[in-house]
């Protein structure tokens, strides 16, 4: 069985497809394919086999502000 895709046309407001481009390239992935897990989870749920391993693989850590300085 082969593993085909079908492309299909989202609209999205301008701030929200924006926003949405970002967290893709944040999360190393590109827009189409993250926009296809967003519709897939909301759709079927995170139960669904191709969020849940997009959910179980390996992830950047969080990047935040400095909390401590070191004189070190």
């Amino acid at each position: 069985m082969k593993n085909s895709k079908q492309i299909m046309e989202v609209a999205l407001p301008t701030p929200e497809a924006a926003e949405i481009t970002v967290r893709a390239a944040k999360d190393g992935m590109p827009t189409d394919e993250y926009l296809g897990i967003l519709v897939l989870s909301g759709a079927y749920g995170v139960s669904h086999p191709l969020v849940n391993a997009f959910n179980k693989r390996p992830k950047q850590g969080q990047f935040g502000p400095k909390t401590q300085e070191s004189d070190e």
